[in-house]
C-alpha cells in the first residue's frame, strides 16, 4: 500500500509537469501564430501591389493555417493533461479550477550527486522490502538458518557489491535461526519450493530497480546536457540572429519576411528547449520513483524561455492554488 502511495505521488509530479510542458508550449504556439498571420497579412498586401508572386503568397498563406492547427492541438494537449491531473488528484466540480505557474522550473543551479544511486534504490523502495519480508517469513516457516543452506552458489544475499565508479556498497542479506533437518516430506519441499520462488522474485526485482534507477539517471542527465545546450548556446545565437535581423531590415538590407523567418526560426528553437527541458523533469520524476523517495533539489533561478519569453518563477507540484482557471 505504501509503495501504490508513492507510485502515485510521481504519477502526480510527472503529470504537473506534463500540463506545465504543455502550458508553455501553448504560449509559444500563441506566438507563432501571431508572427505567421501578421506575415501572411503582409505578403497578402504585397501581392496585391505585385511586389510577390502566387507562390510565395500561397506559402505565408500556408505557414499560417498550419500553425492554428498547431494552436488548436495546443490546447487540445492542455485540456487533456489538466484533466489528467485532475483524475490522478480525484477532483471535480469547483475543486477543478486551480491554477499552476504555466512555465517548466528551469534547470538546477546545482545538480544533485550521482553516485550511489542504485544503493539508494536498493534500501529504499518499498516494494522490495515487501519482496524480502516475503523469503523471510518463508524461510522462517522452514526454520532456516541462512539462505545459502538452500542456495550454496551465493545467489541470494549480496552482503556488498562495487558500484560502477568502483565504490563498495552494502546490499540486503538475510540470516535465520535454524537449519532445515527434514527436507522429505512433501509439505516441506513445497515451501522450499515456494522459498525459491519468493527468492527469484525478490533477486529479479533487485535487478530490475537498479536497471531502472540506471535508465532513468541517464535520460535526465541527457536531457539536462541538452537543455543547458539550448539555454547557453542555440537561444542565444537565434535571438541575436533576430536581432541582427532587425538592423538590417530597419537599415532596408532584407525585407519583413525574412525577419518574420528569423522570429519563427527563435520560437522554434524555443519549443525545442521546453520538449527538453519538460524530457528533464519527466526524467528526474521517474529517477525518483525508482529510487523511492524525493531527490534533493537544487535551487532553479527564475522560469522562462531564453531569449523568446519571460515570466514569473515556476511553482512546484505541492504549490497548486485554487481559483479561476
Amino acid at each position: 500500500m505504501a509503495h501504490e502511495v508513492i507510485d502515485l505521488a510521481a504519477n502526480v509530479k510527472a503529470a504537473f509537469y506534463t500540463l506545465q510542458g504543455a502550458e508553455q508550449m501553448l504560449e509559444l504556439r500563441q506566438t507563432v501564430a501571431r508572427a505567421t498571420e501578421l506575415s501572411a497579412d503582409i505578403a497578402s498586401r504585397q501581392h496585391e501591389v505585385g511586389n510577390i508572386t502566387d507562390l510565395d503568397l500561397g506559402n505565408e498563406r500556408a505557414l499560417a493555417e498550419e500553425a492554428k492547427l498547431d494552436l488548436a492541438r495546443a490546447e487540445v494537449d492542455v485540456l487533456a493533461d489538466r484533466e489528467e491531473l485532475n483524475t490522478l488528484l480525484g477532483l471535480w466540480g469547483p475543486n477543478t479550477a486551480w491554477k499552476i505557474a504555466p512555465r517548466l522550473p528551469a534547470l538546477p543551479t546545482e545538480e544533485m550527486p550521482r553516485h550511489g544511486l542504485e544503493s539508494m534504490a536498493v534500501s529504499q523502495r518499498l516494494d522490495l522490502a515487501a519482496a524480502r519480508q516475503a523469503v523471510e517469513v518463508q524461510a522462517r516457516s522452514l526454520g532456516l538458518a541462512r539462505v545459502t543452506a538452500l542456495f550454496p552458489d551465493g545467489v541470494f544475499g549480496g552482503e556488498a557489491e562495487r558500484e560502477p565508479d568502483g565504490e563498495w556498497t552494502a546490499g540486503p542479506a538475510i540470516e535465520f535461526s535454524v537449519p532445515v533437518f527434514d527436507q522429505g516430506q512433501a509439505a516441506v519441499a513445497r515451501a522450499v519450493a515456494e522459498l525459491r520462488e519468493r527468492q527469484r522474485r525478490y533477486a529479479a526485482l533487485a535487478i530490475h530497480i537498479r536497471s531502472q534507477a540506471r535508465r532513468a539517471d541517464t535520460r535526465m542527465e541527457s536531457a539536462r546536457r541538452r537543455a543547458a545546450y539550448y539555454e547557453k548556446i542555440v537561444l542565444p545565437l537565434r535571438h541575436q540572429n533576430v536581432a541582427q535581423a532587425q538592423r538590417q531590415y530597419h537599415g532596408m538590407q532584407i525585407g519583413v519576411f525574412q525577419l518574420l523567418q528569423a522570429k519563427r526560426d527563435e520560437i522554434e528553437a524555443g519549443r525545442n528547449y521546453v520538449e527538453t527541458l519538460n524530457e528533464y523533469w519527466l526524467a528526474r520524476t521517474e529517477l525518483e520513483r525508482a529510487v523511492g523517495g524525493d531527490l534533493p533539489a537544487g535551487p532553479t533561478p527564475p522560469s522562462a524561455t531564453p531569449g523568446t519569453t519571460t515570466g514569473e518563477p515556476s511553482e512546484q507540484p505541492h504549490h497548486m492554488h485554487h481559483g479561476g482557471h
